[in-house]
C-alpha cells in the first residue's frame, strides 16, 4: 500500500494517466484513498473547456 500511495502522490495525472489511475483505483478499492481524488482538478478543468464549445442541450429539460 505504501508504494500505490506514493505512485498516487507522484505520478502526473495528465501525462501518466493509465499509472496513476491505476494505482489511485486500486487505493479506492482498498478504501485508502477517497473516490473523489481518482481524478484531479486538471481534469474537471479540461471537461470544462472541453464543454464550453459545444451547443447547448435544445430542448431544455424540464423540472417536474
Amino acid at each position: 500500500i505504501p508504494e500505490l500511495k506514493k505512485a498516487a502522490e507522484t505520478l502526473p495525472r495528465i501525462e501518466n494517466e493509465d499509472a496513476g489511475l491505476m494505482a489511485r483505483g486500486i487505493l479506492i478499492n482498498l478504501g485508502e484513498m477517497d473516490i473523489k481524488d481518482l481524478h484531479g482538478p486538471e481534469a474537471y478543468e479540461k471537461g470544462l473547456k472541453l464543454n464550453q464549445g459545444r451547443r447547448a442541450m435544445v430542448p431544455l429539460p424540464t423540472k417536474d
